[in-house]
């Protein structure tokens, strides 16, 4: 809300007046937080760098622990992986529960050491290491529950969901899910329901309940909107898309993935910007559109190889093969995907790696 602007704004002012400098801080990590709610990573960027800036010439670990808060979510979700996990290791590394924990009262509703695992957790998975991914977000979980606090647990729920849909474990995304939709329920958590709902929606749609699958999607989505709530909002509009493919409406499955692009190039939240194409790309060519699904395909491996994330470079692959397969490039296919396959060394029980195997089966 723009009260919640104006009143952090007027706090820093207020404490560059009277040299209030941890309070003034505290005040522009607010301004921060407005930021990246809204999904506004240009202005959330600015003022990372800013919080960053401020606390080079101290040697107070709590603020500085903070300015690592700060960057590491816009590098994780600016689709700066490898320096968003590096620094997600820094925060972890400076974390002491016994001086940080009551950090969570001040800055954002949730730990420090919590949101380092769940943001270095889709940082990992992204470059490919899907084990480390999921060893890092249960630890982050741990820690939560040693915490005990809902907000910090629903937190932990709510970001361990996607990892585990990324994963395509189903039966995890599921848990984790009602896990936060239930905690939510019971403790009023506006923002986390409507999220979980978003997952049930999907799920849903995805087990063959398609209709009722949308409609309980469209009804979180609806309601993120009204609070204003735009952070990962591509993500949550390529789920939608996926379950209006799964009951065959692909032209409004087309037009989410439309306003999901829209969303990413106003935001600056290009994370996602490899799957938007290859989701895409599978889209055109479950409608006919061979040329434009080998063009999305293409930019999707394009840009995921230019970022270095390896598990958006093997969706990219394994699309773009299944294409020339049933194109009668199978031997394209197989030199295409058996180089980036074959780099994988751990989370091969994960979705996108047996398809992989599989495929590359098939092409001999």
């Amino acid at each position: 809300a723009g009260e919640v602007e104006d009143a952090y704004i007027r706090a820093r002012d207020l404490c560059a007046q009277v040299g209030a400098i941890e309070q003034r801080f505290i005040a522009e990590w607010g301004i921060w937080h407005v930021y990246i709610g809204r999904s506004e990573f240009r202005k959330a960027r600015e003022w990372a760098d800013k919080l960053l800036d401020s606390v080079k010439l101290q040697s107070d670990s709590s603020l500085q622990l903070q300015s690592y808060h700060a960057d590491w979510s816009v590098l994780t979700l600016t689709g700066r992986s490898h320096e968003a996990v590096k620094r997600c290791e820094q925060g972890w590394q400076l974390y002491d529960r016994e001086h940080h924990e009551s950090h969570a009262f001040v800055f954002g509703g949730h730990d420090p050491g919590v949101c380092s695992r769940n943001m270095g957790a889709w940082g990992l998975w992204q470059l490919g290491y899907a084990d480390a991914a999921r060893r890092c977000h249960e630890q982050g979980l741990a820690l939560a529950r040693e915490i005990g606090h809902p907000l910090i647990i629903a937190h932990a729920y709510n970001w361990g969901a996607p990892l585990y849909e990324f994963c395509g474990d189903h039966n995890k995304t599921q848990k984790l899910a009602q896990a936060a939709s239930n905690l939510a329920t019971e403790q009023s958590l506006a923002n986390y329901y409507t999220d979980a709902t978003i997952f049930r929606g999907w799920l849903l749609a995805q087990a063959g309940e398609t209709e009722e699958g949308i409609r309980i999607a469209k009804e979180g989505l609806a309601e993120r909107g009204a609070r204003g709530t735009a952070f990962i909002q591509s993500y949550y509009l390529a789920l939608l898309a996926q379950a209006n493919a799964a009951d065959g409406r692909l032209k409004e499955a087309l037009d989410l993935i439309k306003q999901a692009f829209r969303h990413m190039d106003r935001s600056g939240e290009v994370w996602i910007e490899p799957d938007l194409y290859r989701i895409k790309g599978d889209l055109l060519q479950q409608s006919g559109d061979q040329q434009g699904a080998e063009r999305c395909f293409h930019h999707a491996l394009q840009t995921a190889q230019q970022r270095n994330t390896k598990a958006y470079e093997l969706r990219a692959a394994k699309s773009l093969a299944q294409l020339w397969q049933q194109q009668a490039k199978v031997q394209e296919a197989r030199e295409l995907l058996t180089p980036i396959y074959n780099w994988f060394t751990e989370g091969l029980d994960t979705l996108d790696l047996r398809q992989a195997k599989s495929l590359l089966q098939a092409l001999g």
